[in-house]
């Protein structure tokens, strides 16, 4: 995959990054130099910051780098967060016995010798207001912004928006899949991953079948990794062998093919129309309420989710078919007092899919 920065039309590809951006020599003039890697939903930015984490860990000395789910914080500033829930959990893992304030110590000198990396994953799903969301992650910033190096994923349309944008990142955008070379490679190598028996019969039909000419919408479509993603599992799935036509086409007809994937591996689970009907417009109704009012957007409250789906422990309720499909997933527990569990969609696409 290849990225653009936004201020210099210019495309570098992902081993020149790393080189280029995140391992040239930390010189006092480029201290405090941050990245943002922004792009549309589903084009593979959480995917590549896990890539970039990875990379810094075994590849730049005496760094240590921290990952954090930006929708984890609910509320914290990443100060507190780092200095209790990740010390906390570093604590636990490591199963030392050194008391809590001797990692504070640690942790600051850390700090001080500049060895954090910090990975920010999902700025547009801090809470609670996302269009205040940049101001917000700068002001939190603010105190270690000099001592760390940060690099965090943001969706375009939200960094873009915003007429006060960090002015101390430099921002690339993760470009779409080339069409046929990239998204035809993507193909291959879904299908030799997850298919491995069949992948190249698979494989090879599904690229004719979009090299028709009358296939260039669905070709500009699945240059976006998470949609073509969807396009494999759905031509694997499909006994039929056509394609969809548009974005909404391939997202209906993706979850159709979910129920019928559900059915062969339990051949009681079957659904009548009328209970698909229902569950479709109760996830509408779940995915409006928490764009328009849920505070924590993206990840949903027990609370909420059962008010409309019903209860989860109820046979063939809507909450429970939800997450039996696997359009809801459980993500987390929610911080004290209450400790409601936590739901999101299969990906945040998904919630605007069933809103809209």
């Amino acid at each position: 995959m290849l990225y653009q920065a936004t201020k210099i039309p210019k495309k570098i590809e992902y081993c020149d990054f790393r080189e280029q951006v995140l391992n040239r020599d930390e010189s006092h003039q480029q201290k405090g130099e941050h990245v943002a890697i922004i792009g549309e939903p589903g084009s593979g930015k959480t995917a590549l910051l896990q890539q970039i984490a990875h990379w810094v860990a075994n590849n730049i000395d005496q760094s240590i780098p921290i990952w954090v789910s930006l929708a984890d914080l609910r509320g914290q500033d990443i100060e507190t967060y780092l200095k209790y829930q990740w010390l906390n959990l570093i604590k636990r893992k490591a199963q030392r016995e050194e008391d809590l304030e001797d990692f504070f110590r640690q942790y600051e000198t850390q700090l001080q010798n500049g060895r954090f990396r910090l990975f920010l994953d999902g700025l547009d799903e801090l809470q609670p207001n996302p269009s205040d969301c940049l101001a917000e992650i700068e002001r939190q910033l603010e105190p270690v912004k000099s001592l760390v190096r940060v690099v965090l994923t943001c969706r375009l349309n939200l960094w873009d928006g915003s007429h006060h944008a960090l002015y101390n990142f430099n921002v690339y955008r993760t470009s779409d899949l080339s069409y046929p070379e990239q998204v035809e490679q993507f193909i291959q190598q879904w299908f030799e991953s997850y298919v491995p028996d069949a992948h190249v019969t698979h494989a090879e039909d599904l690229r004719n079948a979009l090299r028709n000419p009358e296939k260039q919408r669905i070709q500009d479509l699945v240059k976006n990794p998470l949609r073509l993603t969807l396009l494999c599992l759905y031509w694997y799935w499909n006994d039929k062998n056509e394609l969809p036509n548009t974005k909404h086409e391939l997202y209906e007809n993706f979850i159709a093919r979910l129920y019928a994937q559900k059915w062969k591996i339990r051949q009681h689970f079957y659904l009548q129309d009328e209970q698909k009907e229902a569950l479709h417009l109760a996830l509408g109704e779940l995915a409006t309420e928490a764009i328009e009012k849920e505070d924590i957007r993206f990840q949903l409250r027990h609370k909420l989710v059962s008010n409309i789906l019903g209860k989860e422990n109820t046979v063939n309720s809507l909450f429970s078919l939800s997450l039996e499909l696997g359009l809801l997933n459980q993500v987390g527990v929610e911080a004290k007092p209450e400790r409601q569990p936590l739901y999101a969609f299969f990906h945040p696409t998904f919630l605007e899919y069933f809103s809209a």
